[in-house]
Formats: C-alpha cells, structure tokens, sequence
C-alpha cells in the first residue's frame, strides 16, 4: 500500500511506498491505529483497527509492531511505517496529523486524522469518507 501523510507545521503532503505496515500513536505515545497488508493466495488481505476494537491489541501483537513501538523516541504523535522486505527500513515519522491509505491501483481505502490529541479514523465504504478526504488532501 502507499501512505500520504500530513505532517504537522507542512503545506504538503509526504508520500510513502512499499509500506506492508504501519503504526499511529498518540501524543500519549499510545498505540492508536494500525494498518497492516499482507498477501494470501486469493490475493491482497488489508487489515485496519483502531484502538476502540476489542481485539486491537491482540491483532497488534500478532503484527509483530509491538516491539518496535516500544523503541519510540518521539513524544508527539508518531507513524511507524513498515515496507516489504527489500523496499527500505522501518521508520518513525513524527508529528502526523493525516493519514490516507491507497492501494497499488489508486483506490482510496482508509483515512485517519489528529483531532483534540486523538486520532479518529474512517473506511472507504463510509459516506463522508469521500467529503473528509477531500477535507484534508
């Protein structure tokens, strides 16, 4: 999946590639939101949870991202942002105020942002999932 970022005090956007995971914490340095992709034989899986699921933190250890996590030197909202394996080196990005998961194709999939010090976060297939994006990107 590709990540567009809104960072914090910029005017545009940062783009990320190859990201097979990623992390947002919060200005706590909580785990927040989590997005993973992974591919299975009928194809591309994604999987994004927030914090409010029942089972975010069990689908959290079983990411592998806890410990990483924990390594955070940041004390601001922060993205740890995973690529495949051979695309790069996993990284921490901080200040993220926006978040907007895409995949290969183009198509918009997952958006999350920083409201009043948490972040809120919607889905595709949600009504103002368009008009919000658009609010922000």
């Amino acid at each position: 999946m590709r990540l567009l970022l809104g960072i914090e005090g910029h005017r545009t956007a940062i783009s990320k590639q190859f990201i097979a995971s990623f992390l947002l914490h919060d200005q706590q340095m909580s785990p927040s939101i989590l997005g993973l992709e992974y591919t299975v034989n009928e194809g591309i899986l994604r999987t994004f949870i927030d914090a409010a699921a029942p089972d975010f933190y069990q689908v959290l250890q079983r990411s592998g991202l806890m410990q990483e996590a924990l390594r955070s030197e940041y004390r601001a909202p922060c993205l740890l942002c995973v690529p495949y394996l051979g695309k790069g080196v996993p990284e921490q990005i901080p200040a993220i105020s926006q978040l907007l998961a895409i995949n290969d194709h183009g198509k918009q999939l997952f958006l999350a942002w920083q409201e009043t010090g948490q972040f809120r976060s919607l889905m595709f297939d949600d009504p103002k999932f368009e008009q919000t994006v658009r609010s922000f990107f």
